[in-house]
C-alpha cells in the first residue's frame, strides 16, 4: 500500500515515506472509528537517518486486502498529504467513499461483522 500511496500523491522520495505510513494509519484509524470493519493491517516503524536527522522508514507491512478498502484509504493519504491540489475536494471524494461504505452490507460492526475476505 505503501507504494500505492507514493505513487498517488507523486511523492517518491524516502524521506516521503514516514509521513505517507502516517497518513496510511490515520486513514485506518478513521474507517474504524467510523464502525468500518475489514481484516489486516498495515505496520511500520522508522529510524533517524544519521546525516540528516531525518526519520526514515525502516519497516513496513501491509496485510489488508480488500480493494475498496485500501482505495478508501489511499483517498485520505492524498486528501492529507502536504501540498495537494484541491484538497477540499479531495477530502469530499473521501468522506463519500466512506459514506458508502458505512451503508453497504458487510463493511460495519453493528451489521455482525465483516463478510469480505
Amino acid at each position: 500500500m505503501l507504494g500505492e500511496a507514493k505513487l498517488t500523491c507523486r511523492a517518491m522520495d524516502k524521506h516521503y515515506e514516514p509521513e505517507l505510513c502516517r497518513l496510511i494509519r490515520a486513514g485506518i484509524l478513521v474507517l474504524k472509528t467510523r464502525g468500518i470493519v475489514f481484516d489486516g493491517d498495515f505496520t511500520y516503524t522508522t529510524e533517524t537517518e544519521e546525516e540528516t536527522g531525518l526519520p526514515v522508514l525502516k519497516t513496513w507491512d501491509c496485510t489488508i486486502t480488500d480493494e475498496w478498502v485500501k482505495t478508501t484509504i489511499l483517498a485520505y493519504v492524498k486528501a492529507n498529504f502536504p501540498g495537494m491540489k484541491d484538497a477540499e475536494k479531495l477530502q469530499e471524494a473521501f468522506e463519500n467513499m466512506l459514506g458508502s461504505m458505512m451503508n453497504t452490507s458487510g463493511y460495519t460492526k453493528w451489521e455482525g461483522g465483516n463478510t469480505n475476505g
